[in-house]
């Protein structure tokens, strides 16, 4: 692969996961919606709205007790859409190196997103309760929701490449 074609990859990718992180947050809700209250009172409360904000805090509470607002939400939002940002070139390499089409190579990513970050390394850094404290449908629509990821990631990134060829 060229070296244009490897800066064109990356740059598909962090953009498509930025879109995809944008997008991703319309069906997290909308899931979150469709969800039984019977289940939703199942999961753990927690002080956070979500794991970019207990990352956020976790981060910002090393230099202040009571980080700010502000500084928190710009946190927040730069955790959460640097993750997508840095996830998305996953998605160009299993297309390109691993011979994946568009849709597997999103369902990969998204589905590996969800394993690695939500199941392994939140509950692993404390970011977010045990894995066991959730209950089995919490699992599943994070699942759908980051397979959502891969495959928005996946459509914006074959959309750029194809323009920037």
């Amino acid at each position: 692969m060229s070296g244009r074609a490897t800066i064109v990859d990356l740059a598909a990718g962090v953009i498509g996961g930025i879109v995809a992180t944008h997008v991703n947050d319309f069906v997290e809700a909308a899931c979150w919606k469709a969800t039984p209250e019977s289940e939703k009172a199942r999961e753990p409360e927690t002080t956070d709205d979500s794991s970019a904000e207990a990352a956020a805090r976790m981060l910002l509470t090393c230099k202040d007790d009571d980080p700010p607002a502000e500084q928190l939400e710009i946190a927040k939002k730069g955790i959460h859409f640097g993750l997508g940002a840095a996830w998305g070139p996953l998605y160009c390499w299993l297309r390109r190196h691993m011979g994946m089409s568009p849709a597997m190579a999103g369902i990969t990513s998204g589905t590996a997103l969800s394993l690695i970050v939500d199941e392994t390394l939140n509950p692993l850094l404390g970011i977010t309760p045990p894995r066991n404290a959730y209950p089995a449908s919490a699992h599943v629509r994070g699942l759908v929701t980051h397979v959502a990821w891969g495959l928005v990631c996946a459509a914006t990134a074959e959309t750029l490449r194809r323009r920037w060829k």
